[in-house]
Formats: structure tokens, C-alpha cells, sequence
């Protein structure tokens, strides 16, 4: 049940931080500058590489173990995000944060690795229960998060937005530990 917590909240996290950004667009716009061109590429670039550094975090899950996995995925997303949240935020810089390590960071952390991990835990009488357990959290995450990202918006601004991000982020390094292989 711990590796099921676990996924639980490492899917809640990084599913439901990954889905608002587009909340952030107007912010960005006012505050950075930002085109709506460089936006979407950024958005672009992210699940370019969050497709291309899935299957690479797998192999480091088989071979080290999912918790270092998810840690190493966490640790990256945290990076964009404070980079994002304290450098120039320009040009190519913006599209690195943004796109670049929060996609490798997505790659890390999205649902493929707690729910294979979740997946190895549970006997095939409790997995399809215990996997759909994971998914609706993530869904939860999907109102949760919005909900929570339009408040902060509105009420602190995008910077204080972005450093709850990384509350949260942090949250889920101490969490990843708890994903066993």
C-alpha cells in the first residue's frame, strides 16, 4: 500500500503541475514578454522530449530502480521550474526551462514508471484495481491542480505560482524514495 500511496502522489503532482501551464500563458505574456509562438513552442518542445526521455527512464527504473528513476525525473522538473521561476526567462532560455527540463522531467515522473512500479507490487488479482487506483488519482490531478493554479494566479502572481510549484516538487523527491523496484 506504499508503493500505491506513493504512485498516488507522484502521479498527483507531476500530471497535475504538467497540465497548467497554459494557465500560466497570459502571465508569461505580461510579465516575460512571451509570444504566443514561443509558448507553444516551448509547450511543443516538452512533449517532444518528455516522448523521448520516457522510454530512457524506464531503462534507468529497470536497471536502478524506480524510486531513483522518479527522483532523477523530479529533480529535473525542479530544476526548469526554478530556473523558469529565477533566471532571465528570455528567448532560448525560456524554451529550455519550459520545454526542455520540465519535459525530461515529465519523461521521469508521468504515469509510466509509478504504474509499472505499482504494476510489479500487486498480485494480478489486486493489479488492474490497484493501476486504476493510480489513474484516477491523476485525474484528480487534472482538477486539483487548475484549481489551485488559478487561485495562486490570481491572489500571488506567476513567481509565487512557480515557487509552489516547487514546494510541491519537493514534496514528491521525498516521496519518490517510498517507490521501490
Amino acid at each position: 500500500l506504499i508503493v500505491l500511496a506513493s504512485a498516488c502522489s507522484i502521479i498527483l503532482i507531476s500530471m497535475g503541475l504538467r497540465q497548467t501551464f497554459g494557465l500560466f500563458f497570459e502571465a508569461f505574456e505580461k510579465g516575460l514578454g512571451v509570444t504566443r509562438t514561443e509558448f507553444g513552442l516551448a509547450i511543443g518542445i516538452q512533449m517532444l522530449f518528455w516522448g523521448i526521455f520516457a522510454p530512457i527512464f524506464g531503462i534507468l527504473a529497470d536497471k536502478f530502480g524506480g524510486n531513483k528513476a522518479v527522483f532523477l525525473g523530479f529533480l529535473i522538473f525542479a530544476l526548469g521550474i526554478f530556473m523558469l521561476y529565477s533566471g532571465p526567462n528570455t528567448g532560448i532560455y525560456f524554451q529550455i526551462c519550459l520545454g526542455v527540463l520540465v519535459g525530461i522531467g515529465c519523461g521521469g515522473t508521468a504515469i509510466s514508471i509509478p504504474m509499472s512500479m505499482v504494476g510489479k507490487h500487486f498480485p494480478l488479482s489486486n493489479r488492474t484495481i490497484a493501476m486504476s487506483i493510480v489513474t484516477a488519482v491523476g485525474s484528480f490531478g487534472y482538477f486539483l491542480s487548475p484549481l489551485f493554479t488559478n487561485y495562486s494566479l490570481a491572489n500571488n502572481g506567476w513567481v509565487d505560482t512557480l515557487f509552489y510549484f516547487l514546494i510541491f516538487l519537493s514534496i514528491g523527491l521525498v516521496v519518490a524514495s517510498f517507490v521501490t523496484s
